[in-house]
């Protein structure tokens, strides 16, 4: 385990094209032009190149964190200030470090707040990601996000909406440890969501 991590900036400079590059070409989903809001990091530990990440805007609309979020007392039109999405996550093939994942998911959403906050003036509460139900999202369950349902694969395509993926698995993480108390609360309670739109 490094005994160090660091996030190099990848955003504007040569990092950036790194990053997009790693991604493409070891990412199961590849490098796209991200839409919106997007930061992007280098992972480093020791001194070695780990792997990237990226946090972007939300998905629009998701019947089951706007649910949670509503249950908060945070509006739909509101969320999509306070939640971001884990957009990408790399590991790079050859780092086989136990428990890494999980690590980094811990260093990488305490530094995305300070960051966010500082490029878009909006502080971040929650963030969420979609894995693919085959890839089980072990590391983000080490890291203590919550699951909370499915997708349905839906796609926004301009004004509507087309089933255009597989269902994914929906997890969502606190970014402050009020938000995760508040986010476990509910999640305790009977008959939440199930789906999103």
């Amino acid at each position: 385990m490094p005994k160090t991590l660091t996030l190099e900036w990848a955003k504007g400079n040569s990092a950036e094209n790194l990053w997009n590059a790693l991604v493409e070409k070891y990412h199961y989903l590849g490098h796209k032009i991200q839409v919106g809001r997007c930061l992007k990091y280098l992972i480093w530990g020791d001194g070695e190149l780990l792997g990237a990440i990226s946090f972007s805007s939300p998905a629009w609309k998701l019947a089951a964190r706007d649910e949670l979020l509503r249950q908060m007392g945070i509006s739909q039109r509101a969320g999509h200030d306070f939640v971001i999405n884990n957009s990408r996550f790399l590991i790079l093939p050859q780092v086989r470090v136990p428990h890494l994942a999980s690590r980094v998911l811990a260093f990488a959403t305490w530094q995305v707040v300070t960051d966010w906050s500082r490029y878009y003036s909006i502080e971040p509460k929650f963030v969420e990601t979609f894995v693919e139900r085959r890839r089980k999202g072990t590391c983000y369950k080490a890291a203590n996000w919550r699951l909370i349902g499915m997708t349905n694969g839906y796609a926004k395509a301009g004004a509507s909406h087309h089933n255009s993926q597989r269902p994914k698995t929906m997890f969502l993480y606190g970014l402050k440890r009020n938000h995760r108390r508040m986010l476990a609360s509910i999640l305790l309670q009977p008959n939440i969501i199930e789906a999103d739109h």
